[in-house]
C-alpha cells in the first residue's frame, strides 16, 4: 500500500492519497510514509489540528527525519505554545544549522520564553544568516527587556556597513540613554548602569555611557577604598562588587575585590575575581601583579608563573618596584607546581594532575624535576589505562587521548587508541594514531600491519598497498600482509 500512497500523491489525487494513508494508519500507526502523506496533506489544508498529532508521532518514530520537527515547531509557534516550538526548532537545526526560518524561529521562541542565556548565540547565528529581517525582531526583543543579548550582534552586522542596522542602533541607543537618565531621576543606580552599558554596545563610538558609568560608580568606589584602608574588607568586597557591576571596564574594583577576598582568606576567590577579566587588563602591570598574587595563593602557581614572568619582561615603574618579589617568585613557583601536581596524583586526580603539567609547560616551565613529573602522571596513567582496556571500560579512549597530549612521543597510549577505534570501525581516526607509531619505529610489524589494515577497511588500495610492501620488507612472510597485497593489486 505504500507505493499506491506514493503514486497517488505523484499523480495528484490527494484525495485518494489521504484516504489510503488514513487507511495504513489504522493497522501500521507508526508506519512512516502514511503518516508524512496524511500529515503534509492536512497541513496543505490548513487542518492543523489533524496535522499536529501525525507530525509529533513522525518526530517520535523517526526522529532522524529533518521535516517533522520543523512542521511540529511551526504548528507549536502558531499556537504560542513556546517550550514545544523551542525543542522541535533545536531538533530540526541539529541537522539544518543554518536554516533561516528554523533560527528566526528559535529566537522568537527564545524571546518569548525570556531565555537569555541562549538568545545571544541563536540572535548571532540568525544575524549571520538573515541579517535582513533583523529589525522586527530585534525590537521584539528590546521590548521584552533583553536588549543586551541581540547588541552585540546588531552592532556587528551595523559595521559591516549595513545602513538599516546602523539606523537601528543609532535609534537604540538613544532609547537607552533615555531609560537610563530615567531610571537615575529614580535613584535606580542598577538599571541606569544596565542600560549604560548596553548603549555602549549600539555606540561604541560616543564617550557618554562610559563618562556615565564612571560617574555612577564613583561614590560606590570610594566607599570601596575607605573601607579597604579601614581594613573592613567584608564591607570593601561589597562596595567593590557594586563597582563591578555597574562599570566592568575599570580594574580597581576588581583588585580591591581579590585583595578584600585574600585578606578574608578567600583565596580561590580572590583568585576568579581577577582571573575574569585578566586578558582585557593584561596590560595593566597593577592588575598582572595582583593577579600573579592571587594564584599563587589559590595554588594556581601555572597561572602565576606566567603573569610573573611576563612582568618580568616589562621595564614599567610597577615591575622596577617589585623586581625582587617577580624574581623570587620564578625561582620558587616550578617547584610549587611539582608540589600542586603531586598532590593530584596523591588522591588519585590524574585528569588535574595533567591538566596542570600541561598548563605548567605552556607557561615555560622546564625545570629538570618537573619533567619528571610528567613521567609520573603517565606511569600511573599507564597502569589505569592498561586496567580500564583490560576491562573493556568506556573511559579508556578519553584516557588514552589525555596521555598522548601528556606525553606525545610515549607509544603505549597511542597502540590503545588505534587498536580501540579500529575495533569500533573508526577507521579514518584509527589511522591517525597507526601511523603515528609506524613514524616513531619503521621497522615495527605491528605497526606497520594496522596501517594497512586501515587503509584496506577504507578501502583505500593505493595505500593499502604501500603499506603492505612497507610492513613485508620487514617482515616478508607476514601472511595477511600478502593477504592486503592481494586486495591492493
Amino acid at each position: 500500500m505504500e507505493q499506491e500512497i506514493i503514486n497517488a500523491y505523484k499523480s495528484g489525487d490527494m484525495d485518494a492519497c489521504l484516504a489510503l494513508s488514513e487507511a495504513m494508519l489504522e493497522t501500521a500507526p507508526a508506519n512512516i510514509i502514511s503518516l508524512q502523506h496524511a500529515a503534509r496533506l492536512y497541513s496543505n489544508r490548513g487542518e492543523r489540528d489533524k496535522a499536529k498529532p501525525l507530525w509529533n508521532r513522525l518526530t517520535e518514530v523517526a526522529p532522524k527525519i529533518p521535516e517533522p520537527h520543523l512542521q511540529s515547531a511551526r504548528i507549536a509557534r502558531i499556537a504560542a505554545d513556546w517550550d514545544s516550538c523551542s525543542v522541535h526548532a533545536k531538533n530540526f537545526l541539529k541537522s539544518n544549522p543554518d536554516h533561516p526560518e528554523a533560527l528566526r524561529i528559535q529566537v522568537e521562541c527564545y524571546i518569548e520564553l525570556k531565555n537569555a542565556m541562549n538568545l545571544g548565540v541563536a540572535f548571532r547565528n540568525l544575524s549571520r544568516i538573515n541579517p535582513e529581517g533583523l529589525v522586527p525582531i530585534a525590537r521584539h526583543a528590546v521590548q521584552m527587556g533583553m536588549g543586551r543579548e541581540v547588541a552585540t550582534s546588531l552592532r556587528e552586522v551595523a559595521d559591516s556597513g549595513d545602513e538599516v542596522m546602523m539606523q537601528l542602533c543609532a535609534s537604540l541607543a538613544q532609547q537607552e540613554r533615555d531609560a537610563a537618565i530615567a531610571y537615575e531621576i529614580r535613584k535606580n543606580t542598577a538599571s541606569a548602569a544596565d542600560c549604560y552599558q548596553v548603549m555602549r554596545i549600539y555606540n561604541p563610538a560616543s564617550s557618554y555611557p562610559t563618562t556615565s558609568l564612571s560617574r555612577l560608580r564613583k561614590p560606590f568606589l570610594t566607599r570601596a577604598r575607605k573601607a579597604y584602608k579601614a581594613e573592613d574588607f567584608q564591607r570593601a568586597l561589597e562596595h567593590a562588587n557594586t563597582c563591578i557591576n555597574i562599570e566592568p571596564q575599570e580594574a580597581e574594583a576588581y583588585i580591591i575585590a581579590a585583595r578584600s577576598a585574600g585578606l578574608l582568606k578567600e583565596y580561590k576567590e580572590a583568585f576568579n575575581y581577577l582571573h575574569q577579566k585578566a586578558q582585557f587588563f593584561w596590560s595593566d602591570s597593577w592588575y598582572l601583579l595582583n593577579y600573579a598574587r592571587a594564584a599563587t595563593r589559590a595554588g594556581k602557581s601555572e597561572t602565576a608563573y606566567t603573569a610573573f614572568s611576563d612582568l618580568a619582561n616589562r621595564d614599567d615603574d610597577i615591575a622596577s618596584r617589585h623586581a625582587d618579589e617577580i624574581k623570587t617568585q620564578l625561582e620558587r613557583l616550578p617547584s610549587r607546581v611539582n608540589s600542586e601536581i603531586q598532590a593530584c596524583l596523591d588522591v588519585g586526580d590524574l585528569a588535574g594532575a595533567s591538566e596542570k603539567y600541561s598548563q605548567a609547560r605552556e607557561a615555560g616551565i622546564t625545570d629538570p624535576k618537573f619533567i619528571e613529573m610528567r613521567d609520573r602522571i603517565r606511569n600511573r596513567g599507564q597502569t589505569q589505562l592498561r586496567d580500564l582496556y583490560d576491562s573493556g571500560d568506556g573511559g579508556t579512549l578519553p584516557l588514552a587521548k589525555m596521555l598522548i597530549d601528556l606525553d606525545p612521543d610515549a607509544p603505549y597510549s597511542y597502540r590503545v587508541a588505534g587498536r580501540i577505534l579500529l575495533n569500533a570501525g573508526s577507521f579514518a581516526e584509527a589511522l591517525y594514531y597507526w601511523e603515528q607509531l609506524a613514524k616513531m619505529d619503521r621497522e615495527n610489524p605491528e605497526f606497520l600491519l594496522n596501517v594497512a589494515r586501515t587503509y584496506q577497511r577504507l578501502r583505500n588500495k593505493d595505500d593499502a598497498r604501500k603499506a603492505a610492501l612497507a610492513l613485508l620488507d620487514c617482515d616478508p612472510e607476514n601472511a595477511e600482509g600478502k593477504q592486503i597485497l592481494d586486495f591492493a593489486s
